[in-house]
Parts: C-alpha cells; sequence; structure tokens
C-alpha cells in the first residue's frame, strides 16, 4: 500500500507531501491542483512503465509542461514510503530528469523488524546496483526508472511488489460523460484516457475478471461522470451503487478492486456532514 508520495518541482506542485490512505478524497475550488495531485500520481505511475514520452503525447503536452514555475532547478523529485505486504516499509526516492525523460538518481530502502534498513537499489547517472551488489554500467536506453527496462528476475522481491502497485495506479481525471457513453470494439485492456474504450473493457472484463491484489486504481472525476462510470461498470443496477455528496467542485477518488466491479464511496463529511 502507497502510504506517501512526496512531489517537488512538477506543475503547480512545488512541494507537496500526499499522505494517501484506502479511501482518498480531494475537495477544492477550482484551480486549487486537484488535477494536477492526480496527474501527479499518473506520471509517477508512468515512470514505472516506461514510457513517459507516450503519456506526454496522450496529454498534448511537451515535458517543459511538467515544470513549475516557482522553482529554478530542473528536475522533479518523488519520494514515495510504500508499505508491503510483508509488514516492511520502503522507501523509494527518484530525480527525473526531464532532458533525458528518465531518473538518472535513484535509491531504494526497505525497513523492516527482522533485517533493519537494507538498500535495494541505487542508482546515478549511467550505473546502478541491486540489492547491494557489484554496480553495473546502464549499456541500454529506456525511460522513466530503470526499474521500467529491468527484467522481473532481475529485480528484488520487495522492490518488483513496489513496481507493480505502482504500475497499477491510473488517474481517472480526463474521463469525459461523452467519451463514455461512445461505443468501442477494442479496448486493448485499458479504457481510454477519456474513457472512450469503456464498453470494450467491460465487454473483455466481463470474459477475464481477475482480482489485482497487489494495488489499487486511483481516480478522479466530477460527480456526473462518476455516477455514469459507476453504473457502467458496476455489475448491480445503477440505481443502487453507493453514491452521495454534492456535484459542482467535488472530486472523488475511488478505487477498482478488480476489472468487473468499481468501488466508490463518498463520505458524508463531503456534503459538510
Amino acid at each position: 500500500m502507497i502510504k506517501s508520495v512526496r512531489v517537488v518541482n512538477f506543475k503547480s506542485l512545488a512541494a507537496v507531501t500526499i499522505p494517501l490512505g484506502r479511501f482518498n478524497c480531494l475537495v477544492g475550488m477550482n484551480g486549487a491542483g486537484k488535477s494536477t495531485v492526480l496527474q501527479a500520481l499518473d506520471f509517477l505511475a508512468q515512470l514505472m512503465r516506461g514510457d513517459v514520452q507516450g503519456w506526454l503525447d496522450g496529454r498534448s503536452w511537451t515535458v517543459a509542461d511538467l515544470k513549475c514555475k516557482l522553482r529554478t532547478e530542473l528536475h522533479i523529485t518523488f519520494n514515495v514510503s510504500f508499505s508491503n505486504a510483508a509488514g516492511g516499509t520502503l522507501t523509494w526516492i527518484g530525480v527525473f530528469n526531464r532532458t533525458d525523460l528518465r531518473c538518472t538518481q535513484e535509491s531504494a530502502f526497505l525497513q523492516d523488524e527482522k533485517n533493519g534498513v537494507s538498500t535495494l537499489l541505487r542508482l546515478n547517472a549511467q550505473a546502478y546496483s541491486l540489492d547491494g551488489r557489484e554496480g553495473q554500467t546502464i549499456a541500454f536506453e529506456y525511460q522513466g526508472s530503470i526499474l521500467s527496462a529491468l527484467k522481473d528476475s532481475e529485480v528484488p522481491a520487495a522492490l518488483l511488489e513496489f513496481r507493480d502497485a505502482l504500475r497499477s495506479v491510473r488517474s481517472l481525471e480526463l474521463l469525459s460523460p461523452d467519451k463514455l457513453r461512445k461505443s468501442a470494439r477494442v479496448s486493448e485492456h485499458d479504457i481510454g484516457q477519456g474513457g472512450e474504450r469503456l464498453p470494450a473493457y467491460r465487454a473483455i472484463a466481463a470474459e477475464t475478471a481477475t482480482t489485482n491484489a497487489a494495488g489499487t486504481r486511483l481516480g478522479c472525476l466530477k460527480a456526473s461522470a462518476l455516477r455514469l462510470a459507476a453504473s457502467m461498470l458496476a455489475p448491480r443496477p445503477a440505481a443502487e451503487a453507493p453514491m452521495s455528496g454534492r456535484t459542482g467542485n467535488t472530486w472523488i477518488l475511488g478505487s477498482v478492486r478488480d476489472r468487473s466491479s468499481v468501488n466508490i464511496q463518498v463520505r458524508p463529511w463531503l456534503d459538510g456532514g
């Protein structure tokens, strides 16, 4: 489970620490940075997938759009605290170089009761080391984190769990009610950034629904899009989908536990209670 994410120099997030739990809700006025938080989490997940340029192209952005105008440094820094299945805490720090489109500095440490603190990853420019082993020269091209390019067999188990959990994070702030209603024949196991491939995705999910125990799908969407997405994804009738809270500037962070159902809850305190 991701416990917290610290983001430095990403768009309007000059230096922000985001504590996370099993349910998270962002509420604020227009322009407060709700979408930027989701974009930062989505970008962090993309570092573990390795297609940074494709992520930028899909949003019609350039790498220059990622920099915070309030800071002078060029690079973007992430610090992630992650609680693994064994009860340990893994801390990953990555410095994303906007010129190279990859993290040119990375480190990961695991703290548990049995072994104390152990170093799982160190990377500096053109060399890296895993699990305290002898360093290796980077002789291949990649984008994002080096974890996106390494074979599963090379990565320590705790670090692999962390990488896969981050890969499962997906921002849904681009969901559009109009796109959600469109028909689609091909899903590529993805609903699309705006939800345009949702019908095809749902059809495939009904056949191959499997629970993803590694992590949680995180999403942020307007209340109107939330109702539509819940009604289209949930196996029960839309009228039974749990929904409360006000519309307007309320944004909801929910979770998808498997490919055939959606778990979205809006707490009463969203209405001021």
